[in-house]
């Protein structure tokens, strides 16, 4: 579970790290709460999606695949497939953030927030 920025409960009440720029990042095996060594870009409340490249990905498999050995013609279902299957160890994702209050829109990659203090 990834936290950012600052957190208010039912009663609007702040919650969290006294500093709203924060990633907090909760380790459901571990069961701790570790902070991200980057920041949020502002103060702020935020929404938060992940999103894979796989435009990306699939132009990694197509290209690996073309080195390999040249292919005429391979399906687009195909390269989805392999790509499910080989490169979602190497897979790009991001979290794109959005300002609680619609201002701002930024893009994050998820292995820079996974980076934790120790």
């Amino acid at each position: 579970i990834i936290i950012f920025g600052i957190v208010y409960n039912q009663n609007n009440i702040r919650g969290g790290s006294n500093n709203g720029d924060q990633i907090l990042i909760y380790d459901l095996e571990e069961l701790k709460i570790s902070t991200s060594k980057i920041k949020c870009p502002e103060d702020n409340k935020y929404h938060a999606v992940l999103m894979s490249d796989r435009i990306d990905n699939n132009l990694l498999v197509f290209g690996f695949l073309k080195n390999i050995k040249p292919v005429k013609y391979l399906p687009s279902d195909m390269i989805g497939l392999i790509t499910s299957f080989y490169l979602t160890p190497y897979s790009t994702d991001y979290v794109h953030l959005f300002g609680h209050s619609g201002n701002g829109h930024w893009k994050i990659c998820l292995d820079d927030i996974l980076r934790i203090d120790e």
